[in-house]
């Protein structure tokens, strides 16, 4: 995976400039003073939705290339500003040391079962009472991702499992430029694996276009 998003990084970074609308929803929990974890940050994009708050910033991706946009974000009134760069189920942090963590489109390359488990709870142990983890998902079951959904089944080369994807990242020449995994969630399934790791939901829907589920939930 790392060696992909390195490969691609410019045309991704390119590709990921604006904030979905349904991001700008987040601002609601946002105040001066908290501590944030952006896991799988990317190039940094949700900065634009956070500098406007005195807060303490940590952005962490897989990809040095990735991180290296993020690292030029203007970070307006950021105090601090950190990068970690390292895979989203190794890294660690402090017991009850953040406020919120966003997984943004990142949650949903987890490969398997026993990793987003063996995740939410560490995320679970490094947020304080009543701290946030929000995030979104591709709704890979719309429509338009129908064709995508049985080519996986019928590919040699793609996973075996029915609700996992293999898509490739395209240039705007419809060139693939390395593979990316999806596991394809239903809101239940999120619903179940929450409560299983000691997090409440506060909000779980579609967004309005349905191309992502947006899930909020608060640790126990």
């Amino acid at each position: 995976m790392q060696s992909s998003y390195d490969k691609f990084s410019s045309e991704f970074s390119a590709s990921r400039q604006n904030l979905w609308p349904e991001l700008l929803e987040f601002k609601k929990y946002l105040k001066d003073g908290i501590k944030i974890l952006d896991l799988g940050c990317g190039n940094g994009r949700l900065i634009s939705l956070l500098k406007d708050y005195e807060i303490d910033y940590i952005g962490s991706d897989i990809s040095n290339s990735l991180l290296n946009y993020a690292k030029k974000q203007e970070k307006g009134k950021i105090k601090g500003f950190e990068f970690i760069e390292g895979d989203m189920t190794r890294i660690d942090f402090e017991k009850e040391s953040l406020d919120i963590v966003f997984m943004i489109a990142s949650f949903h390359h987890l490969e398997n079962k026993k990793k987003r488990i063996e995740l939410l709870k560490k995320m679970n142990n490094w947020l304080k009472k009543d701290g946030l983890l929000i995030m979104t998902n591709w709704n890979l079951w719309e429509k338009r991702n129908f064709k995508k959904y049985f080519k996986c089944l019928f590919d040699c080369s793609m996973p075996k499992t029915f609700k996992d994807f293999i898509i490739p990242f395209k240039n705007n020449k419809g060139e693939s430029l390395g593979k990316r995994f999806y596991h394809s969630f239903i809101m239940i399934e999120i619903e179940k694996l929450m409560k299983k790791t000691g997090f409440q939901i506060v909000e779980n829907k579609y967004s309005d276009k349905k191309k992502n589920i947006i899930t909020i939930t608060s640790k126990i």
